[in-house]
C-alpha cells in the first residue's frame, strides 16, 4: 500500500523545507549528498534537528547536556544561531554563532550519536 503525503514548502537557512503531514521534514538542499538530511522539528522550542550530522566550526561555548536539551540550550541564548551535540564528555552541546548560516553546511558525521540543528 502506497502512501500519499500532503507537503507544504517552507525556507529555513536558504533551502527549501519540504514538511509532510505526520512525518519527518527532508531538507533539499544545495551543496551534494552530504546537504541531504531528515531534519526534525522539536516539539515546542521551534527548533530543527537531524541525527548524523555536525555544522563544522562557528563554535561559541559548549554545555554539557542531554542531547534532547541540546536545542532548547541553543534558544535560551540570542546570539546561537545553531547547534551540533556530541557524546563527548558524556554528552556535550556546542553552541554555534552563524549570521549566513545554511542548511547546505551541515555536514555528515561519522561520530556514534552525532545530531546537529537550528532555531528557527
Amino acid at each position: 500500500m502506497a502512501r500519499s503525503y500532503s507537503f507544504r514548502s517552507t525556507v529555513v537557512a536558504g533551502a527549501t523545507v519540504l514538511a509532510a503531514a505526520a512525518a519527518a521534514l527532508v531538507a533539499v538542499a544545495p551543496g551534494g549528498a552530504d546537504a541531504a538530511f531528515s531534519w526534525r522539528r522539536s516539539s515546542g522550542d521551534n527548533v530543527l534537528w537531524a541525527p548524523g550530522c555536525d555544522w563544522p566550526g562557528n563554535d561559541v561555548g559548549s554545555v554539557r547536556v542531554p542531547g534532547s536539551r541540546c536545542g532548547s540550550t541553543c534558544r535560551r541564548y540570542s546570539w546561537c544561531t545553531h547547534f551540533s551535540w556530541t557524546l563527548h564528555e558524556g554528552g556535550t552541546c556546542w553552541l554555534k554563532d552563524g549570521r549566513n548560516l545554511r542548511l547546505s553546511g551541515a555536514r555528515r558525521s561519522s561520530r556514534p550519536g552525532a545530531v546537529c540543528g537550528l532555531k528557527y
